[in-house]
């Protein structure tokens, strides 16, 4: 038995590296790719805002399987650090149902995680936000130009 294959007519790879633009972008956010949930948990860390965007092309991804990230890396941030027994299983829980669903996107959804933390000044103020940006799966980084309101 013999396979047909596709004959390659494009001898240059493709780049991993992506840009993507909001509507009326006012920031700039470098994301990358995300090996590890500790990485994701590192970046969160003292973040002020959580966003999250979608690259165009494969379906979009339903809020209830992205809200669990977020909810995951808050609770996270919230008993980082505590001392308190109840908030080390509270972070044990939150790891399992961040990587569970992370895990469930990359399956499903064929989709990967790049994240990237950002600054936002304003007159009076600087934010931090972290950007997680859901893209396909041969795509290792991007600029996603932002859009952010408060």
């Amino acid at each position: 038995m013999t396979a047909l294959r596709k004959p390659k007519t494009d001898l240059q790879t493709r780049s991993s590296h992506r840009t993507y633009r909001d509507p009326n972008p006012t920031d700039v956010a470098i994301c990358r790719q995300v090996n590890s949930d500790d990485d994701l948990v590192r970046l969160a860390v003292g973040v002020d805002r959580v966003e999250l965007r979608q690259a165009p092309g494969g379906g979009w991804i339903p809020e209830v399987m992205t809200g669990a990230i977020v909810q995951a890396l808050r609770s996270i941030d919230l008993v980082g650090g505590s001392a308190d027994p109840r908030a080390e299983r509270l972070e044990r829980e939150m790891r399992r149902r961040l990587a569970d669903a992370l895990a469930r996107i990359r399956v499903r959804c064929n989709r990967r995680l790049l994240a990237g933390v950002t600054s936002i000044v304003t007159a009076d103020t600087e934010q931090r936000v972290l950007v997680l940006a859901f893209a396909g799966r041969d795509v290792a980084s991007c600029e996603w130009h932002l859009a952010i309101s408060d």
